[in-house]
């Protein structure tokens, strides 16, 4: 399996960026994306084991 990274511009509620932006403030996340990468993959694996 090759992993190939590709960047992809998603809109999100307001409200899961400024949860991003805390886990920043709080130096739990380096940036948003860093953030919210891995809710998404957590996601799709619980979609692909159904």
């Amino acid at each position: 399996m090759c992993l190939v990274s590709i960047s992809v511009t998603v809109k999100l509620r307001r409200v899961i960026v400024q949860l991003a932006e805390r886990m920043i403030e709080y130096g739990i996340a380096r940036s948003r994306s860093h953030a919210i990468n891995p809710k998404i993959e957590h996601a799709i694996e619980r979609i692909v084991e159904r």
